[in-house]
């Protein structure tokens, strides 16, 4: 996955998706997706949007390289058609 400014979206986006049903999204959704839309950062923000750019560095860092294991193994499943 392509780290740039929508990276955050993105994550957030598996996190709604894991949410509307698509369980296959777990893992992006659940570690990486919630944790971007509710940081917990030293406890004084409420979304990834009120980090600052060093904040949202350090946490962005903190995925990997688990962030593209996770997204290889869906791509995997989607790949081999594994998901319905």
């Amino acid at each position: 996955m392509k780290r740039d400014r929508d990276l955050p979206k993105t994550l957030v986006s598996f996190y709604d998706l894991y949410c509307k049903g698509y369980y296959f999204f777990d893992g992006l959704g659940m570690t990486y997706g919630l944790t971007m839309e509710i940081p917990g950062v030293n406890n004084y923000v409420e979304t990834w949007e009120d980090l600052d750019e060093k904040q949202l560095d350090i946490l962005l860092n903190s995925f990997y390289p688990g962030l593209e294991i996770e997204i290889k193994k869906v791509i995997s499943w989607l790949d081999k058609g594994k998901l319905f």
